[in-house]
């Protein structure tokens, strides 16, 4: 995920992102604490970079605490919410030694990293949330990636910058690639760079047995742009959440 273009493209990230993270929050703490977040709780974001999802269910009361890779993410993030703690780090090699109510993962982050990794971040989730806390994760799933993302093209462009993305999946190396190729006006200097991302496809089935390999289980699965509850087949959905309990 770290790219050397971050540098560049990280101060558009909530340009880009902006309106969904702010419906995500308004969504995610309506329907886990429909009376408020509640007072003393402990609140980790996992891959949350420039911070905005925390900003937006930030509670004078209660810590909260984003963590992500991506240097140039977390500077921003410091420098925007100076309330709020973050650490630019490894979200697979987290020691806190602290536990929470509350974990989230979100904006697919999960996707970005390898299998390998994955069972890392399950076993880091469980060893840092509390006996009655939730994790909230989302993904982009295998049924998007593998059978949706060839040939995919989106534009997006704001006030000194625009951004187009495209997107294939590679079917030997079973990893999805988004190509973004930003163009970007800095210090009055026009700018063209491009990130490439590597996103790696996930199951509802998958999900449920690294909870499961780590005590954990799958309280339900959530159609993420409506935040609806699901009780029926997974398979059909292009993005997903879920909640965690242990």
């Amino acid at each position: 995920m770290p790219n050397k273009n971050y540098k560049l493209s990280a101060e558009f990230y909530d340009l880009l992102h902006k309106n969904e993270v702010e419906s995500l929050a308004k969504k995610l703490v309506s329907h886990l604490y429909p009376y408020g977040i509640p007072e003393g709780s402990d609140i980790l974001d996992l891959g949350c970079g420039t911070g905005t999802l925390l900003e937006n269910i930030y509670s004078a009361k209660s810590r909260f605490l984003g963590i992500d890779l991506a240097p140039e993410m977390i500077d921003i993030a410091i420098k925007k919410y100076q309330h709020i703690e973050f650490i630019a780090m490894d979200m697979c090699a987290v020691n806190l030694k602290r536990s929470f109510d509350l974990i989230l993962c979100t904006n697919d982050a999960i996707n970005y990293l390898i299998p390998e990794s994955r069972v890392l971040l399950f076993e880091l989730i469980a060893n840092h949330l509390k006996n009655n806390g939730s994790c909230y994760i989302d993904f982009d799933t295998e049924t998007d990636i593998v059978g949706c993302w060839d040939g995919q093209i989106s534009y997006n462009e704001g006030n000194g910058w625009q951004v187009t993305r495209s997107s294939f999946y590679d079917a030997a190396k079973r990893i999805g690639i988004e190509r973004q190729n930003w163009i970007v006006i800095e210090d009055g200097e026009l700018k063209k760079i491009t990130e490439i991302h590597n996103l790696y496809p996930l199951s509802p089935k998958e999900v449920t047995e690294l909870a499961e390999k780590f005590g954990m289980f799958v309280e339900y699965f959530i159609e993420p742009s409506q935040f609806i509850r699901l009780e029926d087949s997974f398979e059909s959905y292009l993005r997903l959440g879920c909640l965690l309990r242990i």
